[in-house]
């Protein structure tokens, strides 16, 4: 890690720090403990839940919270790939010994 990153990486945690003193500051603690209990069941920080909360306030049809619970990592979508992958040439296999043909096609730029 360069000095650079280092320094936005400090830069952040301030920041993030500076976002929970005022939230302290302003929010009644049975709301600032959702927060917090909500970021680490997310795996977020609160910055992120309040940032996310402000989005979905302000354009209720781009976001929602929803949906971000079933997002996949990348290795979970390359898992996912390899394994339809190996259903399909199975499947072509399948096909291949019982004579029929191939119902795939390449489309062609």
């Amino acid at each position: 890690m360069d000095e650079l990153d280092c320094f936005k990486q400090q830069d952040s945690l301030s920041q993030l720090t500076d976002v929970e003193k005022i939230l302290q500051q302003q929010l009644p603690d049975p709301v600032l403990q959702q927060l917090r209990s909500y970021a680490e069941m997310q795996g977020w920080n609160v910055l992120q839940v309040v940032e996310f909360a402000l989005a979905s306030f302000l354009d209720r049809d781009i976001l929602s919270f929803a949906p971000l619970q079933d997002i996949q990592t990348p290795g979970q979508l390359k898992e996912e790939l390899a394994c339809l992958n190996i259903q399909l040439n199975a499947t072509r296999k399948a096909l291949a010994e019982a004579g029929i043909p191939d119902p795939t096609f390449k489309i062609e730029s």
